[in-house]
């Protein structure tokens, strides 16, 4: 669609870059709490989604930090 709109090649490029890039920061920045809507419409209980993937982060955490240990820590 954008580059469609008249004007120089590398214009239109840019335009239509900049658009991408805004869409992904916004998805990013709001994707957190799409997902626990998402998970509150269907029944769950609102942060459950976070709560989870904090356990699992912590979870990964502990496995890497023993990895470190038994690697560099012996």
């Amino acid at each position: 669609m954008w580059l469609l709109l008249p004007g120089p090649l590398g214009l239109r490029l840019s335009l239509a870059l900049m658009a991408i890039i805004v869409g992904v920061f916004y998805s990013q920045a709001y994707g957190d709490e799409s997902i626990e809507l998402r998970v509150a419409k269907h029944g769950y209980a609102y942060g459950q989604a976070r709560a989870i993937r904090r356990e699992n982060a912590k979870k990964a955490d502990a496995q890497t930090w023993a990895d470190y240990e038994a690697i560099y820590r012996s």
